[in-house]
């Protein structure tokens, strides 16, 4: 690590990892971005993300404790908190462990970044106003952190739509650190959005920054959130029965939502069809485990409820539903039980219980709770509760903590000892740590009960059988297997040559060819007005401008419309046809290409017009 220069003492408020190390690399006066890189983060390149950084434990060194720690640095200075609104206890810290390694790509990938359709590039914005501020107040423009999270396009301070960086996170200077320019912003998609569509994205990125707050000490529970949707639908009339949603009606609120956020790149990926549509965000109703990202989350919020405090009221109220004392499911898990987050009488129990001025069944008569309530509070707490012997002995007592922390059935527990199920349950609920140790013996008992049916079925049918074979035989294994023990079947399928991946839905090639080579058009011609002629318009620049063009290069040879449109603005700039298109998809010197036949003026071969071409 150089010590040369002073590691930056402070952070700046609401300041990102990232823009620090691009603060020290311009106090540094350094040229090069790998020897930054090295200085702060301890290695040439890794550390260089400016959305979910990793080797933060090199950072915390090089701040040398005047940042804080590496959990301090990942918590309050990077965006892995958004991530981490619906994940269980046991993932956020590991979420947190691996920004202490060298592998972002896993940090994504355990939380599922990669797989949601909502892009895992996260594009760096700013907002002008609060730049201007920053240059007054502390002489630079930094990278504010709120302003990072996905589906945040309006800054909360200044309402002001958020211009994108045209560099870092397209893949057009991924390792450097930069801070934000005005010349390096773009309007963006955006920039054309009606008054209805700005006030649709303050309240989005309001209630994303709501949501962050109330998850702040504890994540948000699936299942009251989707009793929360529930309960609005059914106010909508939109729920037949008890739990049965009517898809057409939650489409129509969907659709209506929806439309305000035209040209918005990150929900590209949400289904076109309405029934479709629908479907994708039914597991979130249904409190489903795998649907933890939080746009999509927000998204229904929106669509469900005039404003956050409404859903935050329902969602806080949702405690003493049905929805909340779930039994143990098909797959071995069951949700934990939670009381009243806003009952009064908890919080004055616990604190007569912690101060020692009543004991346990005598603040409970003072709050006005039976006892078995009161013992279960005061488990969830921590506190020991000293339990005088009736029917359940000692002995017998022994045998049922033994046999619960082995994961057994609730009921055949009762009868081998010879107690009700009812004596079972209170057992779970007053025990210091009982329950969530039975709740991880059932899951690793479904787990290998669900791992032995796969490879018993592998054995049957051959081993040369893929997972699709396999799946037709055993679907719910499969499912149960995808759900929560997907990294052991992607393993086996490696080993056995196949893939877990679900086929995809059906591309509409000719829908996508025809309006992304409008939207090549149209960036064309705001670049030739908003732009000075004597700069030329190089692909970096289109595809900054143009948010989703960049991954869609490599399918050129499916969208000959927009490969032509792309061909006429390069040359209209200056640069060459084929300039744009990747080494492997040049046209041969001796082919009849559709590229040679399409009409565009070719420019000289002059030296600049070779170094654009890298491009």
């Amino acid at each position: 690590m150089n010590n040369d220069r002073p590691a930056i003492a402070s952070w700046l408020p609401d300041e990102t990892a990232y823009s620090l190390a691009c603060r020290q690399h311009v106090l540094a006066g350094s040229i090069s971005c790998s020897a930054t890189c090295a200085q702060v983060f301890g290695h040439a390149r890794r550390g260089s993300a400016h959305d979910l950084p990793c080797n933060l434990d090199r950072f915390a060194l090089y701040g040398g404790n005047r940042l804080g720690s590496a959990e301090d640095a990942a918590i309050d200075h990077t965006i892995l908190p958004y991530y981490l609104v619906f994940q269980d206890l046991p993932v956020r810290r590991a979420a947190v462990h691996l920004t202490h390694g060298d592998d972002a790509g896993a940090l994504k990938a355990r939380l599922g970044i990669p797989s949601s359709r909502f892009g895992a590039g996260h594009p760096l914005k700013a907002c002008p106003a609060c730049m201007s501020e920053d240059e007054r107040a502390h002489g630079v423009a930094y990278w504010h952190r709120t302003h990072q999270f996905p589906g945040i396009w309006v800054c909360p301070t200044h309402q002001e739509l958020l211009r994108v960086a045209t560099t870092k996170w397209n893949g057009v200077d991924r390792f450097a650190f930069r801070l934000p320019r005005r010349d390096e912003l773009s309007d963006g998609p955006l920039r054309t959005l009606g008054d209805d569509g700005r006030k649709t994205l303050a309240r989005l990125a309001n209630d994303t920054l709501a949501m962050l707050e109330l998850s702040r000490n504890a994540p948000l529970n699936l299942a009251r959130s989707g009793w929360a949707y529930r309960q609005a639908l059914a106010e909508r009339g939109a729920v037949r029965g008890k739990k049965q949603v009517c898809a057409a009606a939650l489409s129509g609120l969907l659709v209506s939502h929806l439309d305000r956020f035209a040209g918005m790149e990150e929900l590209a990926s949400l289904p076109v069809d309405e029934s479709a549509l629908a479907a994708s965000f039914l597991p979130l109703i249904r409190g489903r485990r795998e649907v933890r990202h939080p746009l999509k989350h927000l998204l229904l919020i929106g669509a469900l409820f005039p404003g956050w405090e409404a859903f935050e009221e329902r969602y806080c109220s949702a405690a003493a539903t049905e929805s909340e004392r779930q039994p143990a499911t098909a797959t071995g898990r069951c949700q934990p039980q939670h009381e009243p987050a806003g009952d009064p009488r908890k919080v004055i129990f616990l604190g007569m219980l912690q101060s020692g001025s009543a004991s346990l069944s005598g603040a409970a008569r003072i709050v006005g709770v039976t006892p078995t309530t009161a013992q279960a509070w005061a488990a969830a707490a921590g506190h020991i509760c000293h339990r005088r012997p009736k029917s359940v002995k000692d002995d017998i007592r022994n045998r049922l903590i033994s046999d619960l922390t082995a994961g057994g059935e609730k009921a055949k527990v009762a009868l081998d000892c010879g107690v009700t199920l009812q004596t079972v349950t209170r057992m779970l609920r007053t025990e210091v740590g009982l329950h969530e140790a039975w709740v991880c013996a059932r899951h690793e008992l479904a787990r290998q009960r669900a791992r032995q049916q796969w490879l018993d079925a592998a054995s049957q049918t051959g081993q040369a059988t893929g997972v699709k074979a396999l799946r037709q035989v055993q679907p719910a294994t499969y499912t149960w297997l995808y759900r929560n023990d997907r990294e052991w079947l992607q393993d086996w399928a490696r080993r056995h040559g196949a893939s877990t991946q679900r086929a995809g839905r059906r591309v509409d090639w000719a829908a996508q060819d025809k309006a992304l080579a409008q939207a090549v058009v149209e960036t064309m011609r705001s670049w030739k007005v908003e732009v000075p002629a004597r700069q030329r318009l190089t692909l970096a620049l289109l595809s900054a401008n143009l948010p989703g063009l960049k991954k869609r290069l490599s399918k050129l040879h499916k969208l000959p419309l927009t490969r032509q449109a792309i061909q006429k603005a390069l040359s209209r700039g200056g640069l060459s046809p084929d300039s744009f298109l990747p080494a492997h998809m040049a046209p041969a010197h001796s082919g009849r290409s559709a590229l040679r036949q399409a009409p565009a003026h070719r420019s000289p071969r002059h030296p600049q017009h070779r170094r654009n071409e890298s491009l």
